[in-house]
Order: structure tokens, then C-alpha cells, then sequence
């Protein structure tokens, strides 16, 4: 059975959506490969939904513990990644995104000097097992605006020196990567490999097109690993794209309802392959991006579709969620939106 919908059941259940979540959020972050984390809260739902977990402190306690870590990789964006996968993951694709982000070196005036300098006064600030947040950081670097700082640190990220350390209530800190994880000898294409099997096991069925925009590898690369990969991989076709996953991997799906965020690995994803809108869809019913500009916005889905859309304003002592859905899913998406707002411990509003 290769339909569009038992493609989209499938990721659901792979990726905790539906069925039985992982019981932590190291769990679901390690099936995903790499979890999208632009805005931590978010992204904290994120994965703390796939793990089973009722509020945001539990997360954001497995992330404080470095049992996995927020840093920049696979691209030039945050994105949650285990502690033990994070040096080949970076060994596999931050050359190429180093090179895709040289321009900002360039417009920022940063020449190669002056990152080497930056670099080594990082490693004499965090030493001794400190971690410091980004405005400390900024800081102790006077001589350069905060663009410039921010791009330093992008680059000691890619170049394994930082990442993420406890938090800081919910403020991200920096810490010496080398404190916690111990530097090995990488085989550099074998991670590229491995990286091509993590994906289509969290992310399939998925197209060759998905893994690209995902990670910084080449369409090449990836069918090199596809074939490389045998038959750990399976190619199943759906309305005329080609699909991998990895069949050997028990997964149950059971109709449910999410609210997901624009960064959504379920959503995100697939530009090709996606929830289709539901009759009715505030948006229109053709099917569209699911990508949006505002990171507190994002898709509800109920089962295999989507019946509208929703936006969370998390203010300090409340919850307001916005929901712009279908009229006859209403009930089920402010069901979703209470426990939205239990997650993160405030009374809710909806508007």
C-alpha cells in the first residue's frame, strides 16, 4: 500500500506523532537525525510532544543535561542534534555550508585572522567547563556589533569548538564542545552515508529532493549512499515521486491532532509531498507551503490532513493561540491547544 496517505502516516508514526511517542526527547531528536530549532520554545514543544512529555521543564531539563544540544548544523540554522551524533554530523556537512556562508565573512569584514583570533579567545572564555549566554559573549567582544558576534559563533558551531550549554531559564548559553564530547577520528564519507540512512529512517517516506534542502549534501552524494546503502533502503513510488525509507522500522499509526509549529520536521520537510488542505481551508484548498515567515505560527493537523492554521502568543502569565481552522475541526483544535498551553504551565486564551 503506497498511497499519499500511508506515506504520511508513516512519518507521522515514525516521528512520535501519532502512536507511541519515545518517552524522551534525546529519543525523538536521535530518530529525527537533527530537529529544526530556530525559536527554542517551539522548538521545545517540538520534540517534547514526540517524547511524551506534559510540560516544557522536562525538555528543557534533557536539553540543560547535554544529552543532546542546540547549535548550528546541517545548515545555517539551529537545529537540536544528540550529544554523540554531533561531530560526525558536523564532519559530514559543515564544510559545505562553511563555504555557502563565506560571503557573510566577507560583508562582516571578518578575515581569516580575525576568526582564528576570536576562536582561541573563545576556547580562554569557556574554559574550565563555563558556558556563558550570547550577551555575555557580545560583551567580552566589544569591538565588534552583535551581526559580527553572531556569525563568529555560527562558525566556532560549524567548526565543532561550541555549543549549546545549560540553560540559563530559557536562554541559550555556549559551551566548549570539547568538555563534554570527546574529539574522534571521523571517516568522512561513511557519516555522509550514515546521515542518508538517518534521515529516510526519521523522515520517509521521503524524496532524494528533501534530503538536499535538509542537509548540506549534493543530490549526488545521496544517491552514491542510496546505493551504497543496499537494501536497508527501500524505493517505493507515490503519485509518480520516488520515496526511501527504511521499512524495517515498527511504527503504529492512530488518527490524532497536533498543532505544529513552521519549523515542524513533519511539516517543513516535504515541499513536494505534504498534509493536503482540508475542504474548506481558510488558506484555500490548494495545497501551499507549509514554510511561513513567523516561527510562533504553524499548521494543524488532524490525522492525515490539514484543516487550518493556528499562531501562539506566549505572554508571561498567559497562553493566547490564534486558530484560523475549518469550522467542523474547531472542537478538536482548541482540544490540541489546551495541551499546547499545559505544556508550557499558563491558563490559555483563544482568539
Amino acid at each position: 500500500m503506497t498511497t499519499h496517505n500511508w506515506a504520511l502516516q508513516r512519518r507521522l508514526a515514525l516521528q512520535g506523532l501519532t502512536g507511541a511517542t519515545f518517552g524522551s526527547a534525546l529519543k525523538a531528536v536521535k530518530r529525527l537525525g537533527c530537529v529544526q530549532s530556530q525559536e527554542l520554545v517551539p522548538a521545545l514543544n517540538a520534540v517534547g510532544i514526540r517524547a511524551g512529555h506534559t510540560t516544557i521543564d522536562t525538555t528543557a531539563a534533557e536539553l540543560s543535561s547535554g544529552a543532546f544540544v542546540r547549535t548550528h548544523i546541517l545548515r545555517p540554522t539551529w537545529h537540536f542534534v544528540a550529544a554523540e551524533d554531533l561531530r560526525w554530523i558536523l564532519a559530514a556537512t559543515s564544510p559545505k555550508v562553511e563555504r555557502a556562508v563565506a560571503h557573510r565573512h566577507r560583508a562582516l569584514g571578518l578575515d581569516s585572522p580575525t576568526i582564528d583570533a576570536f576562536l582561541d579567545r573563545m576556547q580562554i572564555l569557556l574554559a574550565d567547563r563555563k558556558s556563558m549566554t550570547r550577551a555575555e559573549i557580545r560583551a567580552a567582544f566589544p569591538q565588534y556589533n552583535g551581526s559580527a558576534v553572531s556569525h563568529l559563533l555560527l562558525v566556532a558551531e560549524l567548526r565543532a569548538l561550541v555549543c549549546s550549554g545549560p540553560l540559563q531559564g530559557l536562554a541559550h548559553t555556549y559551551r566548549l564542545v570539547d568538555d563534554f564530547i570527546p574529539p574522534a577520528e571521523i571517516d568522512v564519507e561513511a557519516a555522509k552515508v550514515r546521515l542518508v540512512h538517518r534521515f529516510f529512517a526519521g523522515h520517509g517516506p521521503g524524496e532524494i529532493s528533501d534530503l538536499t534542502r535538509w542537509a548540506a549534501l549534493t543530490k549526488s552524494e545521496v544517491q552514491t549512499a542510496i546505493a551504497e546503502l543496499g537494501d536497508k533502503l527501500e524505493r517505493i513510488e507515490v503519485d509518480g515521486f520516488d520515496l526511501y525509507h527504511d521499512p524495517t522500522i515498527e511504527a503504529a499509526y492512530e488518527p490524532g491532532d497536533s498543532l505544529l509549529h513552521t519549523f515542524d520536521e513533519a511539516t517543513l520537510t516535504y515541499p513536494r509531498l505534504n498534509f493536503p488542505r482540508t475542504p474548506g481551508h481558510p488558506l484555500g484548498e490548494e495545497p501551499g507551503p507549509f514554510m511561513a515567515a513567523d516561527p510562533f505560527a504553524g499548521a494543524f493537523i488532524s490525522g492525515t490532513e490539514c484543516p487550518g492554521g493556528w499562531r501562539l502568543s506566549n505572554r508571561r502569565d498567559e497562553v493566547n493561540i490564534r486558530l484560523d481552522v475549518v469550522p467542523s475541526f474547531k472542537a478538536r483544535a482548541e482540544a490540541a491547544a489546551h495541551i499546547y498551553a499545559a505544556y508550557l504551565g499558563k491558563p490559555l486564551t483563544i482568539s
